[in-house]
């Protein structure tokens, strides 16, 4: 029987109720820490050289690409309960507003979103 769901960026063990993060915030880390999950855009200039999601990209064209256009890396930033963070990239590589590999990204990152809203909801209850 398995118990890991797998996707690029994440591992997340049922049976020992843990979430391995790949591409960001490396380690293990229980559900039970975990307090809250937002899907957030970072500026592509600043992955890897300074504490992930600390300069979040909001803005952005719908369509096409203008000159100038802000690449940016599609992750989820989670809160634990000691108020710490963890990131996990969902991208690979910068993308940009609007296109094929964002649109991509994002649909991922609400998939595992809806994983991690769920395991907060099951083993961490949120308090209004």
């Amino acid at each position: 029987m398995n118990h890991v769901i797998q996707y690029d960026s994440v591992l997340f063990d049922t049976e020992n109720k843990t979430m391995e993060i790949l591409d960001g915030t490396k380690g293990i880390y229980p559900y039970t820490e975990i307090v809250e999950c937002k899907r957030v855009n970072e500026l592509a200039k600043y992955k890897g050289k300074e504490e992930p999601f600390t300069h979040i990209y909001y803005g952005g064209r719908v369509q096409g690409r203008c000159f100038g256009e802000k690449g940016f890396y599609v992750g989820l930033k989670i809160t634990l309960k000691d108020g710490s963070f963890l990131a996990i990239y969902i991208s690979k590589n910068k993308v940009y507003a609007g296109n094929d590999f964002q649109k991509r990204d994002y649909k991922e990152a609400e998939q595992i979103k809806n994983l991690i809203d769920r395991i907060i909801d099951k083993y961490n209850k949120r308090e209004s």
